[in-house]
């Protein structure tokens, strides 16, 4: 008899339980994976729009620094001589002390000193640290490999090794740098197999939470650990002299794969709803980038920004928008309160479109749209949908082979 309860329960562990811990545990490796991509393209955004801030002050710089350059003496050794004795005018980054600077050489004009040529230069702006401070994170800006700008609570090495750059230059999107998603590296500049001469290091001031939370998966693991309790309990009812009724095999397997099931559909629930709440937080940064550059009230730099589409209303009236029509959704929004934000779903030229809005000085609002994230979603719940269809094919297979196996051979 005892013999017989062992091979219930062992039984009970090959057809449903340990297939419904392989499916947590597939679920939970595919969440993860989906997390950590979602943020680090999160992270990436907020690098590539302080590389755009910094990129937009880099050229204002240099047409300054042009237009004040002065004779100096220079080195007949120093690389950019040739050009410059060419007739070219040379602005590049070097570094500087601690830090870089930005370095114009232009050939010289009538009446200089021989031998000399026009030289000006400037500290780098600092454009990317208020992008990143406005967006709620830490930066440091490296070039060439080595840090010379970052938030008062750095982030990163002070030196980036050479194989990070050139993983970098080969990524076609931002570079995860940590675990669980929790920073990005952004590369001004790609060409594939030479590192870049600029990029950004962004991350979040605290710590993300982990990802699926750790809330559903030890719910998860204790619900499993109870099934493997009750599942021993329940199917050694039978011993001989127990008083306790019998319980069949597949009563006892709902129990772990209806938890498999649960967290799967539960993880589907809480990744969409964190794309969300990440899209429209990266909005609202957007929102406060374009405050802090002072281009709020333009949708052209704010889409030149941000690469969000913006759309400024006033009165209840489109005034600019870098949407296509129809734009009177965007017209019929509620204007948030002065110094805050609001955000919500709306219907824009593109579809269905996630939203946040700022009251500017004035009447006029800045609205800035997204897409709905669904491909993002839908790629994620894809791949739980098979983990599930999987569980459920061994499932039919395990019953189909149970059945035949209890089928009395015919004399």
């Amino acid at each position: 008899m005892r013999r017989t309860v062992r091979r219930r329960y062992l039984a009970y562990l090959i057809v449903a339980l340990l297939p419904s811990f392989a499916a947590v545990t597939a679920g939970l490796i595919a969440g993860r994976a989906a997390w950590t991509e979602f943020r680090t393209a999160a992270w990436t955004w907020v690098g590539t729009t302080a590389l755009n801030a910094f990129q937009a002050d880099l050229v204002a710089t240099v047409a300054s620094l042009t237009a004040a350059a002065e004779p100096t003496q220079v080195d007949p050794d120093d690389a950019a001589w040739d050009r410059v004795s060419r007739g070219d005018t040379v602005s590049a980054l070097r570094p500087r002390g601690s830090g870089a600077e930005v370095m114009v050489l232009m050939p010289p004009r009538p009446g200089d000193p021989p031998g000399s040529l026009r030289y000006a230069g400037a500290p780098l702006p600092t454009a990317p640290l208020t992008a990143a401070t406005a967006a709620g994170s830490r930066l440091s800006l490296y070039l060439n490999g080595r840090r010379a700008l970052s938030t008062r609570d750095s982030l990163g090495p002070d030196t980036l090794p050479r194989q990070t750059l050139l993983a970098l230059s080969a990524a076609s999107g931002g570079l995860a740098v940590s675990g669980n998603g929790a920073g990005a590296l952004v590369a001004l500049d790609h060409a594939v197999g030479l590192p870049p001469s600029v990029a950004v290091m962004v991350g979040p001031v605290v710590p993300p939470a982990p990802a699926p939370p750790r809330s559903l998966v030890l719910a998860t693991a204790l619900l499993l650990l109870f099934a493997l309790v009750v599942g021993w309990i329940q199917l050694g009812a039978d011993v001989e002299g127990s008083a306790r009724r019998r319980v069949s095999l597949p009563v006892v397997s709902l129990l772990p794969v209806f938890t498999a099931l649960g967290f799967l559909v539960q993880s589907d629930r809480m990744f969409h709803e964190a794309v969300r709440a990440g899209t429209t937080q990266n909005l609202t940064r957007a929102l406060a980038v374009s405050s802090a550059r002072g281009v709020a009230g333009s949708p052209d730099r704010v889409h030149e920004l941000t690469g969000f589409q913006a759309t400024r209303v006033r009165a209840g009236s489109v005034e600019e928008s870098t949407l296509e029509e129809p734009l009177a959704p965007l017209a019929g929004l509620p204007a948030p309160p002065p110094s805050f934000t609001s955000s919500g779903t709306v219907t824009t030229a593109e579809g269905p479109s996630l939203y946040a809005a700022l009251r500017l000085p004035g009447d006029d609002v800045i609205v800035a749209s997204a897409r709905l994230p669904d491909a993002r979603t839908q790629a994620f719940r894809r791949t739980l949908f098979m983990v599930a269809a999987a569980l459920g094919a061994w499932l039919l297979v395990a019953g189909w082979m149970a059945g035949i196996g209890a089928t009395p051979a015919r004399e």
